[in-house]
């Protein structure tokens, strides 16, 4: 489903190959802006993070995020849009050079083959770029799937999810790229996608677990990844309790969540322009993650 952003200040762009089953995803902000992050995954694969943090230097701004197919490896498409916006011009000024900054973080989704990306990917995404996102199984949630408790030949293919809320000028968007260990639970606790058992029903991971325990060898496929996008005014230790609150909507819709061998990361990037207060843009941001997660599977 192509969904059309509900605001200027940013734009999308994409890429995902059909023999690899793999690819990227990127956002980029049209304006300065503020950023954060939220890392509770216990398996992170993350590239230019730590600017994000509120100890290191203040209120940087960012001029993409990717989140990225094909584990450390979707690094290399990652430095093809790098590559795209130095020749562009964009970036961070040092010196006579402009360095572009472009956190990013990937998933794991070696399951049906070990092709590896390159920098075209990147490359195509950057030239590609639009104000709509396409959600279902396509760009780097290409090769995502969910409910892997039983291993991945009975889990459930999954994808790429965007959910946006707008009140006046205050926009708040989510973009999601779901490759969890666990189910994916509706408002109601009903199971919408994850591991079947052996008749094809699904299974509650955390009811297995008890039973059955954990296999580290199936734990070990999984992460969750989103960009929070907004225009409210703040700093980079308000983008980070953004991130958070997406943490919370996407802890609300996914069963488990934040394991060990997760690598669960959540950018937030705002253009700084809009004052609210910082606790109703968090409730705000916790539904729209979880609406983002649900529009996974919506046709």
């Amino acid at each position: 489903m192509l969904i059309k952003l509900d605001t200027a200040d940013f734009t999308t762009g994409g890429h995902d190959s059909e023999t690899a089953r793999s690819g990227i995803t990127a956002v980029f902000p049209m304006k300065p802006n503020i950023a954060g992050i939220s890392q509770h995954g216990g398996s992170p694969g993350t590239m230019e993070t730590d600017i994000l943090r509120p100890l290191h230097r203040k209120n940087n701004s960012v001029d993409a995020v990717a989140i990225c197919g094909r584990s450390i490896f979707g690094f290399t498409a990652v430095h093809g849009i790098v590559k795209e916006m130095k020749e562009d011009g964009k970036g961070f000024q040092v010196g006579n050079l402009r360095v572009p900054i472009v956190p990013a973080a990937a998933i794991f989704d070696f399951t049906e083959n070990q092709e590896m990306p390159d920098e075209e990917w990147g490359k195509l995404a950057y030239r590609g770029r639009s104000n709509s996102v396409l959600t279902g199984a396509h760009w780097a949630g290409r090769g995502a799937t969910v409910g892997k408790i039983r291993g991945i030949s009975n889990c459930t293919a999954s994808g790429q999810g965007f959910s946006q809320y707008r009140r006046g000028k205050l926009y708040i968007g989510v973009l999601t790229v779901l490759n969890a260990f666990g189910e994916i639970r509706d408002v109601h606790g009903n199971i919408v996608a994850g591991a079947r058992g052996e008749n094809g029903e699904f299974v509650d991971s955390i009811e297995y677990a008890k039973t059955h325990g954990l296999s580290a060898a199936r734990m070990k496929a999984n992460t969750t990844v989103g960009v929070l996008i907004t225009n409210i005014a703040g700093d980079t230790s308000s983008m980070c309790r953004m991130a958070e609150a997406c943490n919370s909507g996407y802890a609300s819709r996914i069963y488990p969540f934040n394991t060990s061998y997760d690598g669960d990361t959540i950018f937030a990037v705002s253009t700084n322009e809009v004052e609210e207060d910082i606790d109703t843009a968090m409730m705000i941001a916790r539904t729209v993650a979880s609406d983002s997660v649900l529009s996974v599977f919506r046709k």
